[in-house]
């Protein structure tokens, strides 16, 4: 049974570091003590997630419940399932070994620039960065995840 999104249970099982990683790239959590922050202590994450401007908030609430879905024991497999295919050539196995949680491999593929798994972006439109991201391209060129509010900004989902 698939678990329900809820920010405060997300952030609290994100690890610290990827949570700051991709609240800084949207601006938000400047003021959380993240060299300081004990694991389980969500207060100021959660302080900063609450106070997010709209389009981070968005964004945001885009984005976790999506890391949510695919952090499972069969997202994780779809994922590495979906990198060994001749047209990802990711071995995700390797990125997620010695990994402790199904929702820090997910966190991990879907933050990443495509550069960190040594493999050229897929032809598109990219964002400001200039470089996709491995969930969303592996995911969406697979039909597996859906979007409601936003569009992928590396890739259009192929069907």
């Amino acid at each position: 049974m698939a678990r329900q999104y809820q920010p405060r249970d997300f952030i609290r099982r994100a690890p610290n570091a990827l949570l700051q990683g991709y609240l800084m790239e949207l601006g938000v959590g400047r003021d959380v003590p993240w060299q300081h922050l004990v694991e389980t202590h969500i207060e100021p994450v959660l302080r900063a997630y609450g106070s997010a401007p709209e389009p981070a908030r968005h964004r945001i609430d885009t984005d976790f419940p999506e890391i949510e879905r695919m952090g499972t024991e069969g997202g994780v497999r779809v994922l590495i399932e979906e990198g060994r295919s001749p047209f990802h050539n990711v071995n995700l196995a390797g990125v997620f070994e010695g990994l402790s949680g199904h929702l820090e491999m997910a966190f991990i593929a879907f933050h990443f620039p495509l550069s960190t798994f040594h493999f050229p972006p897929p032809n598109s439109t990219a964002g400001k960065r200039g470089e996709a991201t491995v969930v969303r391209w592996i995911i969406f060129s697979a039909g597996v995840g859906t979007t409601t509010s936003h569009t992928p900004r590396t890739t259009q989902r192929r069907d």
